[in-house]
């Protein structure tokens, strides 16, 4: 993070600095996650679609299920989105997209994401993706693709961001809640917080499921 950090602040594409890293691991051994891969990610899925990601998005999701306001995503000096976490939208909007996953992808009658698709990324599909105590991760919380499984699954699932920011979908209990804070001690005790605030987040949909 420190020379990523380093490659935006003197305006290296982020090109340039993800093609001089190296894998640390053989791919699907260990759930360990790191920035980097969501940005190369999102250039996989520049190259693929021919298409900046703001305008994938836009096309694909934001314009057909009516986001209510404008999203900023930050940029290098190339035009390249910062995938892994520069991002920026209102609280609402990220509530809608939240409601998106928990309707299995419909919105309005129309089938936005496939619901098979919607299945598949909130279910780990690797012993190293597991949640709960892994050897084979650092994490409790188990993954998909891109979306988090508490350490006790209760049927519910999470977008996770740095410093405690939350989309939180339960389908059993038709509850969406989303979380925009900032904890700034997350790189001591982040997982813990984040734990407690799956639990904060199960109490207050048992309650207004009552």
């Amino acid at each position: 993070m420190n020379r990523l950090g380093r490659a935006i602040a003197f305006n290296t594409s982020l090109d340039t600095y993800v093609s001089s890293l190296s894998r640390e691991k053989k791919p699907g051994t260990y759930n360990h996650y790191i920035s980097v891969n969501t940005q190369v990610l999102g250039m996989v899925i520049r190259e693929a679609t021919g298409k900046s990601l703001t305008t994938y998005l836009q096309e694909k999701i934001w314009e057909r299920i009516g986001m209510e306001s404008n999203a900023y995503w930050l940029l290098d000096n190339r035009g390249m989105e910062l995938a892994f976490g520069g991002f920026n939208a209102v609280l609402r909007d990220y509530a809608r997209f939240g409601m998106l996953y928990l309707n299995n992808g419909l919105w309005d009658g129309e089938q936005i994401i496939q619901k098979d698709w919607i299945t598949a990324s909130v279910t780990p599909d690797s012993p190293h993706l597991e949640p709960g105590k892994n050897v084979l991760s650092d994490s409790p919380f188990g993954y998909g693709f891109h979306w988090w499984i508490p350490p006790e699954p209760k049927g519910d699932n999470l977008a996770k961001g740095i410093y405690s920011q939350f989309i939180y979908v339960n389908p059993e209990h038709r509850v969406v809640i989303v979380k925009s804070s900032a904890y700034t001690d997350y790189n001591l005790d982040g997982t813990e917080r984040s734990i407690e605030t799956v639990e904060v987040f199960r109490r207050i949909t048992e309650n207004l499921s009552k």
